[in-house]
């Protein structure tokens, strides 16, 4: 086994770099990256590589634009400030499908910010920080070993895909020290790279440009791009999880804040608290669907526990009470034979009043256990659990509520006939809060192998700026129930026009037939 050096991560990231076979690296100092500029400067020029120190950051960005049309593996370093000057020159490589490596050892911002490690700079580089549609693969290191190891892979996806990559690191990452393992031997392989301007002397001339002007071409080349993308969307997820197998808490977190994060976890593990971590290391793509499927199985072991808690309520508590109150009865009736005198008629009306606080417990813990799991929906079905539903919704609301749903029960699992349900309560929910609606309608049915919900109502509307918002958790959880089955999620609504929530979950083709 090779032996474990100590150094900065910027240190290792250049160190990396230099071994995955970087021919070229352009830079311009800017602190907390300049460690890894510097690193470049001794070791690039000793292996006879081309090192330059741009007078600007659009000059070292336009010089990665030139070294990768050469067909060599180029790379460029900075920080938050001056990764957004690069933006330009990224979006260039982008649109002619060049491959480089862009690393961003990022700092405070808004604005020139501070010099301190921050994460301010995620959305810039999952969404493809310049102008127009086009994204970049996104690699993030929590370790000294990652710096490291990840410009490997970043020059590798940059030459399969024809792609700029981004290495999303921080100031932390960046200026710490730790043990690592330098990886030994030749660099990899650089695959064929036919497209590259190396001289046409024996071959057709080839032409890169980001230019596109003929009539079409444009949009033909915007379609080959999202076509990219969708591939890299499918081929390149990468992640990191702890403790998630029977995790009731989940933590997400990237970067020097997994570090943090896993730590959190060792802690309370140690409490017996049952965390985990879902650390992505591929920040674009994200690792969504795995995402979901954890949040999935914690929807369920909340379900389940709601279960559990209802099940007790309803058969300890709610026992304890009905014979507390049969207790008290029958004092009341002993009480009763005892004739008219005056202590005798303050106990009577001491135990009729305890008797219809023990009946108030007794309908509060109904309801309590209710609402944590109808036991109508385990019992009976969803159909039966809607109408229920919509005639309980009536009743306190005191708004005409008519439920539609089939005759027969629909082939929904368990976990989707609870989506739906919790769906339809958060629903009803927001009527009766903000609706002021006098009429309400819900509709349950089977589509084409979809399972469908519908609430209607004619109240005041949702004005657009709320549909939007990320305040609105409630509409946030909806969406996120039916996008954990892959479902649709959509709402109508204009002020004073009523709204319309429709929920689409697809059935599974054994439930769908």
């Amino acid at each position: 086994m090779a032996d474990r050096v100590l150094m900065t991560g910027n240190d290792a990231l250049g160190e990396g770099a230099i071994r995955a076979g970087c021919d070229a690296y352009f830079g311009y100092p800017i602190t907390p990256q300049n460690e890894l500029t510097a690193y470049m400067a001794v070791n690039m020029s000793r292996l006879g590589r081309v090192f330059i120190q741009a007078e600007s950051e659009l000059a070292a960005i336009n010089m990665v634009f030139g070294a990768a049309a050469a067909g060599k593996r180029a790379m460029t370093s900075s920080s938050s400030p001056g990764i957004s000057l690069k933006q330009e020159g990224i979006s260039f490589l982008a649109a002619a499908e060049l491959p480089a490596v862009i690393v961003n050892v990022q700092r405070g911002g808004p604005g020139l910010g501070n010099i301190a490690p921050a994460q301010g700079d995620y959305f810039q580089a999952t969404r493809g920080g310049g102008h127009g549609d086009y994204r970049t693969i996104v690699l993030a290191p929590d370790s000294a070993q990652e710096m490291h190891d990840l410009p490997f892979d970043a020059f590798a996806l940059a030459d399969r895909y024809r792609s700029p990559v981004m290495i999303l690191s921080d100031g932390r990452l960046g200026q710490m020290m730790e043990p690592l393992v330098l990886r030994e031997g030749p660099p990899p392989p650089v695959p064929p790279k036919p497209w590259a301007l190396t001289g046409a002397k024996g071959r057709p001339a080839n032409m890169i440009r980001s230019l596109i002007m003929e009539d079409g071409a444009l949009e033909r080349h915007n379609h080959n791009l999202q076509a990219k993308f969708k591939r890299i969307v499918k081929d390149l997820v990468r992640f990191e999880e702890r403790e998630t197998k029977d995790a009731e808490v989940l933590i997400v977190a990237y970067g020097t804040s997994a570090r943090i994060a896993k730590g959190a976890v060792i802690q309370a593990r140690a409490q017996g608290l049952k965390v985990g971590l879902l650390r992505p290391v591929t920040l674009w793509p994200y690792p969504q669907a795995r995402l979901r499927a954890l949040a999935a199985r914690l929807q369920s072991v909340r379900e389940e526990e709601r279960t559990r808690i209802a099940r007790e309520i309803h058969d300890v508590l709610a026992q304890d009470l009905t014979r507390l109150k049969i207790d008290l009865v029958w004092l009341q009736h002993r009480l009763a034979k005892r004739g008219k005198a005056v202590e005798s008629k303050e106990l009577a009306a001491r135990v009729a009043e305890m008797t219809q606080t023990a009946d108030a417990t007794i309908h509060s813990v109904q309801r309590i256990a209710t609402a944590l799991r109808p036991a109508v929906l385990d019992s009976l079905g969803l159909c039966a659990a809607v109408e229920w539903e919509a005639r309980d919704f009536q009743d306190r609301a005191g708004i005409p509520c008519q439920a539609t749903v089939p005759e027969t029960e629909l082939p929904a699992s368990r976990d989707e006939a609870t989506a739906i349900f919790r769906i339809l309560q958060e629903s009803l929910t927001n009527i009766l809060r903000h609706a002021k609606a006098t009429r309400v309608a819900v509709l349950l049915r089977q589509e084409a192998g979809w399972l469908v919900l519908r609430i209607e109502d004619n109240g005041c509307g949702i004005a657009p700026e709320t549909l939007n918002s990320p305040m609105s958790i409630g509409l946030a959880g909806m969406r996120e129930r039916a996008l954990l089955f892959e479902g649709e999620f959509e709402i109508q609504s204009q002020p004073g026009g009523g709204t319309t929530v429709a929920v689409r979950l697809p059935l599974s083709k054994n439930e769908a037939s």
